[in-house]
């Protein structure tokens, strides 16, 4: 989670323009960001791919515009877009694929092409050299931040279609999945969930938390060398099972020459949750940082248990 906070200064530089596309890993499936003229093409895939795997992804429409009309006439052009990848093709609209790679395959070419067939934005995915090698069924993480997926580990082969999820007793959507990887939809609300997922004969039946994690900067802008505090909150804990703890917070300066934080590492702090911080599902906790010099800043936060 991307959490722009504060400026130090009232006149912050320019930044460069980002990217035409870009690929983000985290714990959560790739995600590949098409940059174009009338919006955000994203497409996800699983972590690991490696040449002959199975697998199956989701690509969505991320219209631009300041108005509701604006924002309708791109998100039609962008469904209508083709998603090339591997060997085959996938208009925007379509929302989900599965496709197997070449045996010889060193990269997944992907690019989006209009309705002329122009290409207007390309990016080559590289495979893995190796699977992981983790197929017991198991749940990345038991604590999951609201709007992130949910990653499991198991004996998932790649095809979506042999897949059911279930939240709450709800059925739920299979974001991207490879081998022994899945990543199931964001469940909607804060606190506990139960989790049923049922793959090749394997069932997983867990409790999630999902919470919801704030960082507060400070009121005003500080002064050069400086010492201030963020604020970082987590909401949804409430029936957390003791050994969803401790849990770890990871906070990450973007500009470590403008705002630090204290220690030897100066652009990442890590703060650890255990159960006696927690009252009523919630959890407020500061962190130091300084003021190093004159710019914009921003600050990142996950949830790493």
């Amino acid at each position: 989670m991307l959490v722009p906070i504060a400026a130090l200064v009232s006149n912050p530089p320019v930044l460069d323009p980002a990217p035409l596309q870009s690929a983000r890993r985290d714990m959560g499936p790739e995600q590949i960001q098409f940059k174009l003229a009338n919006g955000n093409v994203i497409v996800y895939l699983p972590r690991t791919i490696n040449a002959g795997d199975q697998i199956s992804g989701s690509v969505f429409a991320q219209p631009a515009g300041k108005t509701w009309e604006e924002q309708n006439k791109n998100f039609i052009a962008l469904e209508n877009y083709t998603l090339c990848i591997g060997d085959q093709k996938i208009l925007v609209r379509a929302i989900m694929f599965t496709l197997r790679l070449g045996k010889d395959a060193q990269v997944l070419p992907m690019d989006i092409d209009d309705e002329s067939g122009r290409a207007l934005a390309q990016y080559s995915f590289p495979l893995a050299t190796g699977g992981d090698g983790r197929a017991s069924a198991s749940v990345m993480k038991n604590v999951v931040e609201s709007g992130l997926p949910v990653a499991l580990y198991g004996d998932f082969d790649g095809d979506r279609s042999r897949t059911f999820a279930e939240v709450n007793g709800h059925a739920v959507g299979v974001l991207a999945e490879g081998k022994n990887e899945c990543y199931i939809t964001s469940p909607s609300g804060l606190g506990p969930i139960h989790l049923r997922v049922k793959n090749n004969g394997t069932i997983i039946n867990e409790k999630l938390c999902i919470v919801r994690l704030t960082i507060m900067g400070p009121a005003k802008t500080i002064t050069t060398r400086h010492k201030a505090t963020l604020a970082v909150e987590l909401d949804g804990l409430q029936e957390c099972t003791a050994d969803m703890f401790p849990l770890e917070v990871e906070v990450r300066t973007e500009n470590p020459k403008v705002l630090g934080f204290e220690g030897a590492d100066r652009s990442v702090y890590r703060l650890t949750i255990v159960p006696g911080d927690v009252a009523n599902g919630h959890v407020l906790k500061s962190v130091p940082i300084r003021a190093l010099g004159q710019g914009s800043y921003e600050v990142s936060a996950k949830v790493v248990n």
